[in-house]
C-alpha cells in the first residue's frame, strides 16, 4: 500500500473479537481526526495574501479594511471571509481557498524551488535526478526529491514540498502509484506540473489522466534541456502559476 507509514494499522487474529475491533477502527476513521497537532498556518496564509496582492489595484481598500492585518489571525472566521473576498479579486481567477489535513505551506517567491517527483527504485532514478538538480541549478531554482526531505513525517513531508514549489517535475514512468497520489495533491493545491516519460516505456496511467500532457525524454540530456526551458518560463513570471503540461 502506497505511504502506508502514515497509516495506522489494524490487527486482527481470526478470533470472534475482531468484528469489536473492525467496528472500533471504522468509528474512529469517520469520527476521531486522523491527524493532530495544534500548529495554524493562518500567519502564513496571510502573509502569502499580502505577497500576491502587491501592485494589485485594491490594495489600499485591502489595507484600510483590515483585511491584511496580521492579527486577524486572531479571528479564523473573520480571517476565512477576508481571504473569499481578496481570492475573488485576484488574476488569475483559478485561486481557491483550501483547507487541508496539515497545516498549509507556500511558495517563496524569492526562493524559487521545483519539486521533483518520481519512483527512487529504477536503475534510470539516480540518472534522471542528477539532470533534474543540474537544470535546476542552471535556471536558478532549489531542487528537491522525495527521499531528501528533512521532516522525519514522510507524508507531511511530501505535504510542505508539493506547497512550497513553485514548479512540479513529476516522471510517470512505471505508472507508480505514489506517483500518481502526488500528482494529484499537485492538482489539488494547483501547483504547475512538467509531466515527464522515459521514450520507449508502457504508457500506465490511469483514464482519469490520459489527457495530460506528457513529455517524453530518452536520456538525462534530454530532460535537463526539457526542465531548463520550462522553468525559465515560470521563473519569468515571479510567481506561481496554474496547473500546465
Amino acid at each position: 500500500m502506497p505511504f502506508d507509514v502514515d497509516l495506522d494499522v489494524v490487527g486482527v487474529s481470526g478470533a470472534d473479537e475482531d468484528l469489536d475491533v473492525l467496528l472500533q477502527a471504522i468509528d474512529e476513521a469517520f469520527y476521531v481526526p486522523q491527524r493532530g497537532g495544534n500548529s495554524s498556518s493562518l500567519a502564513a496564509s496571510v502573509a502569502f495574501l499580502d505577497q500576491l496582492t502587491v501592485g494589485h489595484p485594491k490594495r489600499t481598500v485591502f489595507e484600510r479594511l483590515g483585511w491584511l492585518d496580521p492579527a486577524i489571525v486572531r479571528d479564523p472566521a473573520g480571517f476565512l471571509a477576508c481571504a473569499e473576498q481578496i481570492v475573488r479579486d485576484l488574476e488569475p481567477k483559478t485561486w481557491r481557498i483550501l483547507r487541508p489535513a496539515w497545516p498549509a505551506a507556500y511558495p517563496d517567491l524569492n526562493i524559487p524551488r521545483c519539486f521533483h517527483v518520481m519512483p527512487f527504485g529504477p536503475a534510470w532514478a539516480n540518472e534522471a535526478r542528477d539532470s533534474a538538480r543540474a537544470a535546476c541549478k542552471e535556471a536558478g531554482f532549489r531542487y528537491r526529491r522525495g527521499d531528501e526531505a528533512e521532516e522525519g513525517r514522510i507524508i507531511h513531508a511530501i505535504w510542505e514540498d508539493l506547497c512550497q514549489a513553485q514548479a512540479l517535475l513529476v516522471d510517470l514512468t512505471g505508472g507508480n502509484l505514489n506517483v500518481m497520489i502526488e500528482l494529484g495533491m499537485a492538482h489539488a493545491i494547483g501547483r504547475p506540473v512538467i509531466s515527464v516519460q522515459r521514450t520507449g516505456s508502457p504508457d500506465l496511467r490511469p483514464r482519469h489522466i490520459e489527457k495530460l500532457r506528457v513529455h517524453a525524454y530518452a536520456s538525462g540530456e534530454e530532460l535537463r534541456t526539457l526542465l531548463r526551458e520550462k522553468l525559465a518560463l515560470y521563473r519569468s513570471t515571479g510567481r506561481p502559476q496554474r496547473p500546465a503540461g
